[in-house]
């Protein structure tokens, strides 16, 4: 008997991503602001390191691109996008539980500050976009593919 096989389909790996959307207790949500491309707003966050998991990813991303020290409550979405390679963004629902909000010294972050959702600074990623509508409408634990 023979025996057919399909042939292998190189798929590339997802850049994996993770970031953290906090709110104030004012209601008021945490931002940066990208010191390179588009200059865009944004939920603190950047790459999953190797050995490293996505919700410590985000708590030292926040930790380094904020001076802020946070937590994950709970996880709000993961998001599937091209960019223009494949990405997967963890991103996590957390509170403020120490340190003191700076504007980071490498150059990478042009600005840090907390932004009225009703008044949000442009441009922003489409990703704090989705995340904030996801939180809103109570939608946690969201899997979808997003276009950025």
């Amino acid at each position: 008997m023979s025996e057919v096989r399909s042939p292998a389909i190189a798929t590339p790996s997802p850049i994996l991503l993770a970031g953290m959307l906090i709110f104030s207790a004012a209601g008021q949500i945490l931002l940066i602001q990208e010191n390179y491309g588009r200059y865009a707003y944004g939920l603190p966050g950047g790459h999953v390191e190797p050995n490293e998991s996505p919700l410590a990813a985000a708590v030292r991303e926040v930790a380094e691109e904020t001076g802020l020290e946070a937590q994950a409550d709970r996880v709000l979405a993961l998001y599937s996008f091209a960019n223009p390679e494949p990405c997967l963004a963890w991103i996590f629902l957390g509170s403020v539980i120490g340190g003191q909000l700076t504007l980071p010294s490498g150059g990478e972050i042009a600005t840090v500050g907390w932004f009225e959702p009703e008044r949000l600074p442009h441009p922003i990623n489409a990703i704090a976009v989705y995340a904030l509508q996801d939180a809103r409408s109570g939608h946690y634990g969201a899997i979808r593919t997003v276009t950025i």
